[in-house]
């Protein structure tokens, strides 16, 4: 059996959780910081119980799949996760730490639900500083996938993982965390290089709450937030100013200290702590209004101008000088009340649709209105050709060669190699759909009945798949072709005998309306 680099990548983290795990039994506690770095503590035999959620990326070339009852396919990248952790401390620099999780996900080809597990141990190693710890992990654990058999079956796997993070400590029982994790499980071999280490690298980012249990706390020596702390605060449960501690006296209540108000006993708006004058009463300073003498509840003391006096000010009236309704100001903006202006409507008498205002009419019933309709008194043929003009029209007869069956088009057996005498027709049905660059169309892949069903749909998917490349290949543009496996589901012949089959394996061009 040869050695992988994941294998590998496990021996060295078991060698490193050995050395690490010696030397922090040789290494005397340091001594923890001080209250005057934080009210905090960090102390020793502290046990943290906590939950989190994030996003996991989950890698393509995973191994969790059953491949006595499924064939491998990707889950779903990005896959939301949820999980509980508890972690000892015997330091506050050294911890071991265990987490289960679970990300429910779908598998990316046959949407079948996906249910991906994790159960993990793991080292952690902090360094507090004040209420935060940056921290980082080593670890490993199993990954385990649970799915129904037509998915991917059920799987576990040994995983290695390492990661970096932080904490915040908002309460002395109460922490905030964040992690970014690397994960390493074994995975399948690369299809192009069979050679290469066949590992899987996954991903995950964590933001996480926890419960502390055994850390001391000191009392808080500036409990009000002031500034001002422990014995020289005089009013420790009351924010205020240095150097006592206490709020300054304001008998008037006006925001502006008794030791600065030159109105101790009269609230006001002055800097001077007294009332400013205001001789219209509009509640605009004198010296802020621009007409002292006229009330006007607006930034500079003066009434807004209304020249046309239609109720809507001269700044927001679009027809200052002619009284009309609001929000315009301007008389009848809309009198067959369509909701579009005179000025773009087209039948301002007759309420109609944007953009012209004017009644839809659709005199062939043909679902083309006939302001677009180049042949309104003649239905549109709805054939995916040309279909927006409106008028009747047959396909082109290089347009109907390619339409249905298309025979010609053959692939290696059991694969999605297309043929090499293929070509030729695929390069004719490219320079049709070049020609008719209004053409869309979706190409359908079938097969027979032999083999099992899932197969046939898989195998389909890919024919048709290939014969959308190439038709992209030769400068068709990507959203005028569609790609589309139907398997065996729409037999044109007698599976039975082996000319019905061969029949039943086609390739058919629809055109999209």
């Amino acid at each position: 059996m040869r050695t992988t680099r994941f294998e590998a990548l496990l021996f060295g983290a078991l060698t490193l959780f050995s050395t690490v795990g010696s030397a922090q039994a040789q290494k005397k506690p340091a001594p923890t910081p001080t209250a005057e770095r934080d009210p905090l503590a960090w102390n020793d035999h502290v046990v943290e119980l906590g939950l989190f959620a994030g996003l996991g990326i989950i890698s393509s070339r995973h191994e969790l799949y059953d491949p006595t009852v499924a064939i491998h396919q990707p889950i779903g990248n990005v896959a939301p996760e949820l999980g509980l952790r508890a972690a000892y401390f015997p330091i506050p620099y050294v911890g071991l730490e265990f987490e289960g999780a679970l990300a429910p996900t779908s598998t990316k080809r046959s949407s079948e639900g996906y249910m991906l597990l994790a159960a993990r141990g793991q080292v952690v190693g902090q360094y507090p500083i004040g209420r935060f710890a940056p921290f980082a992990v080593m670890g490993m654990g199993t990954l385990i996938g649970n799915s129904a058999d037509e998915a991917l079956g059920s799987d576990a796997d040994l995983a290695f993982h390492w990661g970096l993070g932080g904490k915040y400590f908002a309460h002395k029982n109460f922490t905030l965390r964040l992690d970014a994790r690397h994960i390493v499980s074994g995975g399948v071999d690369p299809i192009d290089s069979p050679d290469d280490d066949p590992s899987a690298n996954h991903f995950e980012v964590l933001f996480g709450v926890s419960f502390v249990l055994g850390r001391e706390g000191e009392e808080d020596p500036d409990p009000d937030g002031d500034g001002v702390r422990g014995d020289q605060d005089k009013c420790p449960s009351e924010k205020g100013l240095p150097p006592d501690g206490c709020p300054a006296k304001d008998q008037d209540n006006d925001q502006v200290p008794d030791d600065r108000d030159a109105c101790v006993d009269e609230p006001g708006e002055g800097p001077d702590g007294c009332p400013l004058e205001d001789s219209d009463g509009d509640g605009v300073p004198d010296q802020d209004d621009a007409c002292p003498d006229a009330a006007a509840n607006t930034p500079d003391g003066c009434p807004p101008r209304d020249r046309d006096k239609d109720g809507v000010t001269d700044a927001s009236d679009e027809c200052p000088d002619e009284s009309g309704p609001a929000p315009s100001g301007c008389p009848d903006p809309d009198p067959d009340g369509d909701g579009i202006p005179t000025v773009r409507d087209r039948c301002p008498t007759e309420p109609g649709p944007e953009p012209s205002g004017c009644p839809t009419r659709d005199t062939d019933d043909d679902g083309v209105s006939d302001e677009l309709d180049q042949c309104p008194a003649e239905p549109e043929t709805k054939n995916g050709f040309e279909d927006e003009d409106g008028c009747p029209d047959e396909l082109p007869e290089a347009v109907k060669k390619f339409t249905g069956k298309i025979k010609g088009i053959t692939f290696k057996a059991g694969s999605a190699e297309i043929e090499k005498s293929s070509f030729d027709i695929l390069n004719q049905a490219a320079k049709v759909l070049l020609e008719f660059t209004n053409l869309r169309m979706e190409v359908q892949g079938h097969t027979d009945t032999s083999g099992k069903l899932e197969v046939n749909l898989e195998l389909s998917q890919q024919r048709a798949d290939a014969v959308r490349a190439y038709l992209l290949a030769q400068g068709v543009g990507p959203t005028r072709v569609e790609a589309k496996g139907l398997g065996p589901n729409h037999p044109i012949a007698d599976n039975n005998t082996a000319a019905g089959r061969a029949e039943n394996r086609r390739i058919e061009f629809v055109l999209i309306p």
